[in-house]
C-alpha cells in the first residue's frame, strides 16, 4: 500500500508528468477504478472484475464513477464516455484514499457501510467481483451479467464496433467457440515467466491436440477456434479446422507492446460474448491447472453454456474443470 501511494503522490507532484497532478479544488465523492501501472493490475478479466466492482459500489453509496486506466493503453481505446474515463487524474492531496483490493475476502471491508467516506476521492485498485463475493454458488453470475450491460450502455464499445463491422456474420450465427489457453507452454511469449516445455513433449502434445480436435470438432457447423498460442492456431488451420485469427496478441499485464496486439487480445475476449457454447482448455503441468476466467466471463456475459478442461502437457489426460447449464 505504501508503494502505491508513494507512486501515485511522485506522478501527481513530477512537473513532467501530464497524467497526474495535485489540486486544492473540492472534491466530489468519487469512486475510480485505477489501471496506471503502479503495480500488476491482471489481465482482461482481472480488470473487467475491477470495473464492475467500483461500478457497483458507486451505485450503491451515490459516488461518482471513473476509470483511469492508462496502462498499456488508454481504456478508451476499449470502451469510451467522455465523463466516465480520464485521461489525468486530478486530486486534493489532502482528500484521497488508495484501496487495494487484492482477493474476494478483501471485499469484506465493503459490508460495513462506513468504509466509503464523503467529500473524498477513493482510487480502486482492484481485480475481483464483488458480487461473487456477495453472491458465492454461482449465484452471482446472472447478477453480473445485468451489471456488465448496465455498465457497457453508458458508454461506446468499440470492440463490440469492431467485431460488427470486420465481422458481421457473428452477429447473425452464434459460433460455437473452442477456446485453448496455452500460455508459454509452446513458447509464444518471451516476456513470460513460465517457460516453454521441451521439444519432445511439446510435439507430443501438439499432436494430442490436433488429434483430439479433428476427431471432436472437425466438420461439425459454426465451430471456431481461438487461442493465445499462434503456433498452435497456426497447426489447427493446417489441418483444417476454423480458426478466428492467427494476427499478434500480448497479454495486457505486459507492457511495451503494439496497441493493435492487445486490441487483438480484447477482440478475441469479446468474441465469446458472441457464442452459443464455449469450451475452454487450459494447459497445465501441475497438480490442478491455472484458474483462468478468459473464457468464462465472456460467456457469462453472452449467457453462452460453458464448459472448461484442463489438458496436462505431460500425461495428455484431459481434466474436465467446470460445466454450466
Amino acid at each position: 500500500m505504501f508503494y502505491l501511494y508513494s507512486k501515485v503522490l511522485f506522478n501527481a507532484l513530477n512537473p513532467f508528468n501530464k497524467l497526474a497532478q495535485f489540486s486544492l479544488a473540492k472534491n466530489d465523492n468519487r469512486l475510480i477504478y485505477t489501471a496506471d501501472g503502479g503495480i500488476v493490475h491482471g489481465g482482461i478479466i482481472d480488470r473487467l472484475k475491477g470495473v464492475l466492482t467500483t461500478f457497483y459500489l458507486s451505485k450503491k453509496h451515490d459516488f461518482k464513477f471513473h476509470i483511469y486506466h492508462n496502462s498499456p493503453l488508454p481504456f478508451s481505446e476499449v470502451w469510451h464516455h467522455k465523463k466516465i474515463n480520464i485521461e489525468r487524474l486530478i486530486i486534493n492531496p489532502f482528500k484521497f484514499k488508495i484501496l487495494f483490493i487484492s482477493s474476494l475476502s478483501t471485499l469484506e471491508i465493503f459490508m460495513d457501510n462506513s468504509t466509503l467516506k464523503k467529500n473524498k476521492t477513493y482510487l480502486i485498485y482492484c481485480s475481483e467481483n464483488i458480487l461473487a463475493h456477495q453472491h458465492p454458488n454461482g449465484k452471482w453470475e446472472t447478477l453480473t451479467r445485468n451489471l456488465f450491460n448496465e455498465f457497457n450502455a453508458l458508454g461506446y464499445n468499440k470492440i463490440d464496433q469492431i467485431i460488427n463491422t470486420k465481422y458481421p456474420t457473428f452477429s447473425k450465427i452464434k459460433p460455437d467457440i473452442v477456446h485453448y489457453r496455452c500460455l508459454n507452454y509452446f513458447g509464444d511469449f518471451e516476456d513470460s515467466k513460465l517457460m516453454p516445455i521441451e521439444k519432445e513433449a511439446r510435439n507430443k502434445l501438439l499432436s494430442s491436440m490436433i488429434a483430439y480436435a479433428t476427431t471432436t470438432y472437425k466438420n461439425k457447423a459454426n465451430i471456431l477456434f481461438i487461442s493465445d498460442s499462434r503456433y498452435l492456431l497456426k497447426n489447427l488451420s493446417e489441418h483444417g479446422l476454423p480458426i478466428f485469427s492467427l494476427e499478434s496478441t500480448k497479454h495486457i499485464d505486459n507492457k511495451g507492446h503494439k496497441k493493435e496486439e492487445y486490441l487483438n487480445a480484447y477482440i478475441e475476449n469479446h468474441l465469446i460474448t458472441k457464442a452459443k457454447n464455449v469450451t475452454s482448455y487450459i494447459l497445465f503441468h501441475k497438480e490442478h491447472p491455472f484458474n483462468s476466467h478468459f473464457a468464462y466471463y465472456p460467456s457469462i456475459i453472452g449467457n453462452a453454456k460453458f464448459s472448461k478442461f484442463g489438458i496436462h502437457v505431460y500425461t495428455l489426460k484431459i481434466k474436465t474443470l467446470e460445466k454450466t447449464k
